[in-house]
Parts: structure tokens; C-alpha cells; sequence
């Protein structure tokens, strides 16, 4: 590979760590701010919401959900005594977290389960690779 070739991949890994601190930092401002907003939820509820919210605000949607709605929505699956998220909670609650018609219906039912496993494998990603260290 060429110095030029080798500064291009040196640069695209420095953006890469950038955009992944920053993705890092935000979920841990989010983290803090639902455990004093919501303190009767789960670290495990809270992780769980906090990494869906995130993962919706890659969408197109129409209005993306805000920490306001991810402390109403977290309060709301509260309410319901669930513990850890689950298509069925997050099918009932989705009108809590997204205002529009078309957001709610875009992501309910199989769109909202993809999700949902993607965050659960990237929580048990981030487990194992705290054991491992």
C-alpha cells in the first residue's frame, strides 16, 4: 500500500474512534441523566432503552425521539412493571416515544424486534468484552 493509501485508512480510523467516542459519550450523558429522572429503573431497562433510542435516531423518521421521550417511555414500560425490554412492550408503548402515525407504524411489529435484538447482542458484545479484559 502506498503512504497516501496508508494516510486515507489512518484518517478514516481516526474519524471512525471520533464518531464512536461521541456515540459513547452521548449514551453515558443519556444513561446519567435517565437515573436521575427515572431512578426506579433497571440498569438493565435503562441500558436497554437508552441503546433502542439511539439506534432509532439512525432512522429517517419524522421527528426523532428526544431524552424527554426516552424518560417518558422509560416511566411508561415502568408503569407496565416491565423489566427488560420486549417486541410486545415495545409494540404497546411505541406511542409514548414516537409522536407521528407513520414513525409508530414504520416500527412496529418486526422493524421494532430487529432492533431490539441488535441491542441486546450489543449489550452482551460489551459484557463479554468486559470479562475478557
Amino acid at each position: 500500500m502506498t503512504l497516501a493509501g496508508l494516510a486515507s485508512v489512518a484518517i478514516e480510523n481516526i474519524r471512525l474512534y471520533a464518531t464512536l467516542e461521541e456515540r459513547v459519550a452521548v449514551r453515558t450523558r443519556e444513561l446519567e441523566i435517565l437515573k436521575r429522572k427515572a431512578p426506579g429503573a433497571s440498569e438493565h431497562l435503562s441500558r436497554e432503552v437508552v441503546g433502542f433510542v439511539q439506534k432509532l435516531r439512525t432512522m429517517d423518521l419524522f421527528k426523532l425521539p428526544g431524552i424527554a421521550e426516552t424518560i417518558d417511555w422509560t416511566e411508561a414500560l415502568m408503569q407496565l412493571d416491565v423489566l427488560e425490554l420486549n417486541p410486545h412492550a415495545i409494540n404497546d408503548t411505541l406511542g409514548v416515544l414516537l409522536k407521528y402515525q407513520d414513525d409508530i407504524a414504520r416500527l412496529h411489529g418486526s422493524e421494532a424486534s430487529r432492533i431490539l435484538e441488535q441491542v441486546k447482542a450489543e449489550m452482551g458484545a460489551s459484557v463479554s468484552d468486559k470479562f475478557s479484559q
